[in-house]
């Protein structure tokens, strides 16, 4: 309920009261379904649809994958960091993506398994990749949908 006392406390009333609303009805927050993989843009939110599961891809923190046209004694790993918010309890998560060890890809989140699937752009050779530019492939689900 707003309570308009004027042109301008009555807006800043309706927004705060907007604000409460979950990240289900929030235009800017991407959605996924449970069981499929999504892409997920650094900095942005997406809500689990008809879960109580949000995550927020907040930074790599590591990017050592060996580059396209280039021989490493060593592929690398992939490092990023996200935030997981599920039932008002929010929890950051590190999620490792390494080349013959797809264990440390996953985490438990709650009742739900999280797996890092990809990281996008893949490193060229001699180019560093902008921050703003990554992307995670990821997937939700719970664990009887194994």
């Amino acid at each position: 309920m707003c309570l308009v006392l004027g042109m301008i406390t009555g807006l800043v009333a309706c927004q705060g009261a907007a604000g409460t609303e979950s990240a289900q009805m929030d235009p800017t927050v991407l959605k996924a379904e449970l069981g499929k993989e999504f892409q997920l843009p650094i900095h942005r939110v997406v809500a689990i649809v008809d879960e109580d599961l949000s995550l927020t891809f907040e930074e790599v923190l590591e990017d050592s994958r060996c580059p396209e046209g280039v021989d490493c004694v060593w592929a690398g790993q992939a490092v990023i960091r996200l935030m997981a918010e599920e039932g008002g309890e929010a929890r950051s998560l590190q999620l490792k993506l390494r080349a013959g060890s797809p264990e440390t890809a996953g985490t438990r989140v709650g009742a739900y398994l999280l797996q890092f699937i990809q990281l996008a752009p893949y490193p060229q050779a001699d180019q560093k990749i902008p921050p703003t530019d990554y992307l995670a492939t990821l997937l939700v689900k719970k664990p009887d949908q194994e």
